[in-house]
């Protein structure tokens, strides 16, 4: 625990030697002062995410997104599943790759919207 919190300091140290600016915002999950780095983004120095500024008017529109790219995630594991079942039970080897193809779209599909949300 002692040095977990030693390395959190260095690390910080280093981002003040390298240009990055502490701020007066925490990190909303562990409570440590967040830095912002010369090229603009904002980090935790403890967990490493990156932290987004939202204004008030903004707040419901990323809400909205939230919610919209949840139930599109949803949707498309549905049909990840029924693709799933179409080729078990295909024999056509024509279909199986259409079908091959389309389960490698959505499950890009998804891999975005998770980024997205990680943001």
């Amino acid at each position: 625990m002692i040095n977990e919190r030693r390395n959190e300091l260095k690390y910080m140290a280093d981002l003040l030697r390298a240009g990055a600016t502490m701020l007066t915002q925490i990190c909303p999950h562990c409570k440590v002062p967040l830095f912002k780095l010369k090229s603009g983004e904002i980090i935790c120095p403890s967990c490493g995410k990156k932290v987004l500024f939202i204004k008030k008017g903004d707040l419901r529109r990323k809400s909205s997104i939230l919610t919209l790219t949840s139930e599109l995630e949803e949707v498309l594991n549905m049909k990840l599943s029924e693709i799933t079942n179409e080729i078990a039970r295909s024999n056509d080897l024509e279909k199986t790759l259409k079908l091959l193809e389309a389960a490698k779209i959505i499950v890009d599909v998804i891999i975005r919207i998770r980024k997205l949300r990680e943001e």
